[in-house]
């Protein structure tokens, strides 16, 4: 009764103090209560314990995301939901959620995927103060591209990243919309068809202690920071390295951007290392086995240090200098000797500073042994509407060579009319001399070409005959010092050489002829914002079309 009596006393002087206009009781805030940490080692486990002020541990293991019990079905979670993207492929949106975290056993440990190739792997939207760690996401690996990104952010603040591998084939990394408070903590961004980390109205964004690799493959929209409307963004002690990009880092209608302590080693940039609206921060940042065709883009500010004071490059490499009608050597050094005369031995032997000797008067890649389904380390099958074209990439020193006057004696080909014969990805110092390479002969229309260069470099065809049903005797993109000598091009239905964004290319002593297709004649040259272009000496125009 007197517990009672004291309640009721203490509850009227409350009271009375507030009525009379006395100080009322202090506001206490009392702070969300956080669920967990919850373990959960299945996808079904994982999307029942969404939900805010939670942490959820993820065990070691892998979990795909169309296993889910609901995947694709509405009326799930008020925490997640599945867009569909159509043609039955969903993917996992979690929304409105404060305070969560969810992480893995670790970046090896821990694997957090999805199927369909049209889909982001994850996306946030509409979250605070959410963490995700410890573990990889990604698509599965197939042999298809990916249209879908990785991990995507929109309209969140306070999004903490850490320790997360994201790898493709997901188009970008991360991609952030409309956001504001993002921390990328020793995470490794990598395998990506157009780039690492795509940003967009976003501001406060710290990048620390990452890896951003093998990057890139569309080149003409590939990017390892692409970064719009961005306020506040510093990266720092970060390594950037073996990409394959359009550029490095773009930047426009941003402020406050800043690249401190980052190594910058064996990037292969197709048109200009960066491209800056406004001038950014960069100080400390190592350059190490970089030569770019041009560090900046015409029209780009110049970065700065925090003083103010320009950044200044050295110059790239020198066109180099050829004699019309003598072939200037490219290789760098020895090289291994490597006999073959059947497609199997053609494909084992591709390696660096090789030498390979044809002795077969035909090659057929078609009859590969892994035509179309094994991967080499130094090559793979592209998969094109009618069959697989043989890719040759990440190759340094490499001659393809057969010995004798008569280069009618060996002969490369390919039977798919959408493929080309033979292209060349990310290689430098190669040389093909004394063979023809084209289609098999048969009536039909082809789609593919003979010779195709991507951001290639030192590049040598000499005494070569490359012929139809093929579209382009030489297609080369995005590559640089490329010699065409005593040579013949003939019988292909679009044009002779096709050059793209290329650099200092001497072409002499070779004959095109027979550059036609049922729709009338085609150009013996076609070029497109190229430089340093010369016909038997003499320069030609980059922007050209005609004979």
């Amino acid at each position: 009764m007197k517990q009672m009596l004291a309640l009721l006393l203490g509850l009227i002087l409350t009271l009375g103090l507030t009525a009379c206009g006395g100080a009322a009781a202090p506001e206490t805030t009392v702070p969300p209560t956080t669920q967990g940490p919850k373990t959960v080692s299945t996808v079904d486990e994982l999307l029942a314990a969404i939900a805010p002020n939670t942490e959820i541990l993820l065990e070691q293991g892998d979990y795909c995301l169309t296993e889910a019990a609901d995947y694709g079905k509405s009326g799930t979670g008020s925490y997640y939901t599945w867009n569909d993207l159509g043609g039955g492929d969903y993917e996992l949106q979690l929304q409105n959620l404060e305070n969560l975290t969810i992480r893995g056993a670790g970046m090896d440990h821990t694997k957090v995927y999805t199927d369909p190739r049209s889909v982001n792997v994850l996306v946030l939207e509409n979250c605070e103060n959410v963490t995700l760690g410890d573990m990889t996401l990604g698509h599965t690996e197939m042999a298809e591209a990916c249209e879908g990104g990785v991990l995507w952010v929109n309209g969140s603040k306070s999004i903490t990243l850490e320790g997360l591998g994201l790898y493709g084939c997901g188009t970008i990394g991360i991609y952030t919309v409309n956001c504001q408070g993002v921390s990328v903590r020793e995470c490794s961004v990598y395998e990506c068809s157009i780039g690492g980390m795509h940003l967009l109205n976003t501001r406060d964004v710290t990048v620390t202690d990452s890896s951003f690799h093998s990057l890139g493959e569309e080149m003409p929209v590939s990017l390892v920071f692409n970064i719009w409307g961005v306020e506040n963004m510093t990266v720092s002690g970060c390594t950037i390295s073996d990409n394959y990009v359009f550029q490095l880092i773009y930047a426009t209608d941003s402020n406050g951007i800043a690249f401190r302590d980052n190594l910058f080693q064996s990037n292969r940039v197709a048109e200009a290392a960066f491209s800056f609206q406004d001038p950014v921060i960069m100080e400390d940042n190592l350059f190490v086995e970089m030569d770019p065709r041009s560090w900046y883009t015409p029209e780009s500010a110049i970065a700065v240090d925090s003083q103010g004071n320009q950044l200044v490059f050295e110059a790239p490499q020198q066109t180099m200098e050829v004699t019309p009608g003598v072939a200037t050597p490219v290789s760098t050094g020895e090289q291994k000797q490597v006999r073959v005369k059947t497609v199997d031995q053609f494909l084992q032997a591709l390696a660096p500073d090789t030498c390979i000797i044809l002795e077969a008067k035909l090659l057929d890649f078609s009859k590969a042994t892994d035509y179309g389904a094994g991967e080499g380390e130094y090559y793979y099958w592209a998969e094109e509407c009618d069959g697989p074209s043989l890719v040759i990439r990440d190759l340094s020193n490499l001659t393809i060579l057969a010995e004798g006057e008569d280069r009618t004696a060996h002969t490369l080909s390919a039977v798919p009319r959408y493929a080309d014969v033979l292209t060349f990805e990310n290689c430098s110092a190669v040389t093909l001399s004394g063979f023809t390479a084209g289609h098999t002969i048969e009536p039909g229309y082809c789609s593919g070409g003979v010779v195709t260069l991507r951001n290639c470099e030192d590049v040598l065809v000499d005494n070569c005959g490359l012929y139809g049903c093929g579209t382009e005797g030489i297609n080369a993109q995005f590559s640089r010092n490329i010699q065409v000598v005593n040579s013949e091009i003939y019988e292909c239905s679009y044009c002779g050489i096709l050059l793209d964004n290329c650099d200092s290319v001497a072409i002499s002593s070779t004959v095109i002829r027979d550059i036609q297709s049922e729709w009338g004649q085609g150009n013996f040259f076609q070029f497109h914002s190229s430089t340093n272009v010369t016909l038997d000496g003499q320069s030609i125009d980059g922007n050209y079309a005609g004979n």
